[in-house]
């Protein structure tokens, strides 16, 4: 910032004593702010509309390498499939009504499914759904490919005792990196940590503990996803009422992976810019490509929003750059937070600390 022929008072507090500095005629003043390369950065990159999804898609799940997303539809009980080149959400198509699958009650599912998660190849899937308050699981013979799938079990998750701990309205639900543990919530503000006898299988499930993050989240939870290592946790809060006021995604870093009651609270990054329903949230394979699910978009309505995230996996209070701002040999601009240093540097080889 440079300033000419301008009366400039600055007051500095430096050892206790207050100096009063009158400038005039100054020829220069320099205000530094922090590298923003120091700081974490999330971009975003891009709106990609669901096709073929009807109006409510609500969570999602990538196959091991990319090529698969996988949509649940709480409109019309479908599961459905796009193919898309390596997390490259501008190659996404709908796979066609063939390779979809109907989990509706009437075939033996649910009729508001969820969240849906896998097992490691893909050969067992499991979607929770909040009318029949079950988490189902299914075998398929090929893995991630959804129309081959048949029911195997299902697990009633309502009511708080040991065979049924959860509650009503289950929507959210991720899985450990071993199948060994599987994380619910209900809308609410607590996570369900409940532990499996045999991995991927969920029959019989064991209540360990409730995490309360209400604290933490002034709405209520819809989806949650773990960074690879388990040390990372992330929940989408929603305002309920598809608005502007509160649709954010929340970081805790858990000192023991997949240990959610070992949370630290990190921050919020505010999604209302881009999506104001939001409900589902996921990764590319490194965690540096964040999408958010939602039914409201801003420009289309159902879609996945995609951010370029910097550092992997850093959503907590990283400073958003426009996509206008991108670009090779570019500097992202921002405004300096309330926290930030400021160096002062006035015509002379001292420099004062604000």
């Amino acid at each position: 910032m440079r300033f000419h022929e301008n009366l400039l008072k600055i007051m500095i507090r430096k050892n206790n004593i207050h100096l009063l500095i009158l400038l005039f005629a100054v020829s220069s003043l320099f205000v530094h702010y922090p590298d923003v390369d120091a700081l974490g950065t999330i971009s975003f990159l891009n709106t990609h509309e669901l096709t073929n999804s009807g109006d409510t898609p609500r969570f999602f799940d990538f196959n091991d390498d990319g090529t698969k997303l996988i949509v649940t539809e709480g409109d019309n009980d479908f599961i459905l499939e796009y193919t898309l080149s390596a997390y490259d959400l501008t190659t996404l198509s709908y796979a066609g009504n063939s390779e979809r699958f109907d989990s509706s009650k009437s075939n033996g599912g649910d009729n508001q499914p969820r969240a849906i998660e896998f097992n490691d190849d893909g050969t067992i899937m499991f979607v929770i759904g909040n009318a029949g308050d079950k988490i189902i699981q299914y075998a398929l013979t090929t893995g991630y490919d959804v129309s081959t799938a048949s029911k195997t079990q299902a697990k009633s998750i309502k009511g708080n005792d040991a065979t049924s701990p959860v509650g009503g309205a289950p929507t959210g639900m991720v899985f450990n990196d071993d199948g060994t543990k599987v994380f619910v919530n209900n809308k609410d503000k607590v996570v369900y940590e409940l532990d499996l006898d045999d991995p991927f299988d969920i029959k019989p499930l064991n209540l360990l503990r409730e995490i309360d993050l209400s604290v933490h989240l002034p709405k209520t939870m819809r989806g949650m996803e773990f960074s690879d290592d388990g040390t990372k946790f992330f929940v989408i809060t929603n305002d309920g009422t598809n608005n502007t006021n509160d649709n954010k995604i929340h970081q805790f870093d858990l000192s023991t992976a997949y240990d959610v009651s070992s949370y630290a609270y990190v921050g919020y990054f505010d999604v209302n810019p881009w999506e104001t329903d939001p409900q589902g949230i996921g990764f590319n394979d490194d965690g540096t490509r964040m999408y958010v699910l939602g039914t409201k978009g801003t420009g289309s309505a159902e879609a996945i929003h995609e951010f370029s995230v910097t550092p992997p996996y850093s959503v907590a209070n990283a400073i958003p750059i426009p996509s206008h701002h991108i670009g090779v040999g570019s500097s992202p601009k921002y405004a300096p937070h309330i926290h930030d240093e400021v160096t002062v540097s006035i015509n002379s080889n001292e420099k004062f600390n604000l």
